[in-house]
């Protein structure tokens, strides 16, 4: 059975909620909590699909049979992402994802150059975007390489609690590797009394 879980729930409150709707945790399943961008990806474990992550990417199941297995994650114009995991009985797993989008969809259609774009930010888990377009997320240590077609092209970063980050640059078809530097600052909170 495949749950949507559409609140933002820490994983020890969910394991003690799970407990109280779907009863103990059998020795031999295991629990998944897959979380993050984009939405409406298509899960598989082993070949066969246990569904797909919801309008805030989070998909669970606590029927996944303990041992390693292969999970798929499937959207269209978007790569497929496999990741191997070792599911441990009566154990839960979280996993956080992010899916790259197609260099084939960010094509403009007059050309099929394109630059290799270094990314770097002070803060991961980041997410990019190129022309309004979602490419995907910071790395642990803030750095996104991607593929950009020239022309002049608008790089969107930002995350929850940040600031969002907007730069243009211009990707000349003469130069071939670019770097390009932007720091996001935390959202600073005031107290409305």
């Amino acid at each position: 059975m495949v749950k949507s879980c559409p609140i933002k729930l820490g994983l020890p409150t969910l394991l003690i909620l799970l407990s109280s709707l779907t009863g103990p945790v059998y020795a031999q399943s295991s629990i998944l909590l897959l979380k993050g961008s984009p939405d409406s990806v298509e899960v598989f474990i082993d070949g066969a699909k246990i569904g797909e992550t919801n309008v805030n990417g989070t998909i669970f199941s606590d029927e996944i049979v303990a041992g390693r297995r292969t999970i798929l994650l499937r959207k269209s114009g978007y790569l497929d992402k496999e990741i191997k995991q070792e599911f441990l009985p009566g154990l839960a797993q979280e996993i956080s994802i992010s899916l790259i989008v197609e260099t084939a969809s960010i094509l403009d259609a007059t050309t099929t150059r394109h630059r290799t774009v270094l990314l770097e930010s002070n803060i991961s888990d980041a997410d990019v975007f190129v022309d309004s377009l979602y490419i995907s997320r910071t790395d642990d240590g803030g750095r996104l390489l991607i593929n950009v077609p020239v022309g002049t092209r608008s790089v969107t970063v930002k995350k929850i609690g940040y600031g969002s980050i907007q730069e243009n640059i211009y990707l000349e078809p003469s130069r071939f590797a670019y770097k390009l530097s932007i720091e996001l600052d935390p959202v600073r909170r005031t107290k409305l009394e």
